[in-house]
């Protein structure tokens, strides 16, 4: 079993059993023909689908799309985090990171956040220059800057680690 919300709002139970699928518990009949692999046309009731696939972000389980010129971002989740969030532990497939180590040697170039500062997943803490190009650092996961152990103008190493977080 999993569950699929489309656009934060209508949450559908999907199970696929036997090579049937079934939505909210009924069976569910369709043709799928799979154009490439980011085009499907379904049939279904006699009503004809044209969905276009845009992105599929597996890490936070979304897929953007569009169906028949409308688009929609699909949220899924899987038997395991359903029963995990069931029991009350759906933060227990998150990993917490509480260090950015430098992904290269190279000059800090640019610090951009400060001590203290709230930040969210993919926002830009330091510039890292290496082999005259700028790496932009991001924010691996939400979270609060304890520690900036990088000082701007300095060298650092592989593996060196740059921020810490609470």
């Amino acid at each position: 079993m999993a569950e699929a919300t489309v656009n934060q709002a209508n949450t559908f139970e999907v199970i696929h059993k036997n090579g049937q699928y079934f939505l909210n518990g009924e069976a569910v009949e369709w043709d799928i023909h799979t154009e490439n692999a980011h085009q499907t046309h379904i049939l279904h009731e006699n009503q004809s689908y044209n969905v276009s696939i845009h992105k599929i972000d597996t890490e936070n389980n979304e897929v953007s799309l569009t169906i028949n010129g409308k688009k929609a971002v699909v949220k899924l989740r899987s038997q395991t985090e359903l029963l995990l969030k069931s029991l009350g532990l759906e933060n227990a497939l998150v990993s917490k990171i509480d260090v950015v180590k430098a992904p290269m040697p190279g000059l800090i170039h640019s610090i951009l956040v400060e001590e203290g500062q709230e930040v969210q997943k993919g926002d830009p803490l330091l510039i890292l220059e290496a082999m005259k190009m700028e790496n932009i650092i991001k924010a691996p996961s939400n979270g609060t800057v304890a520690k900036i152990q990088a000082t701007l103008k300095s060298s650092v190493d592989k593996n060196e680690v740059l921020i810490r977080f609470k």
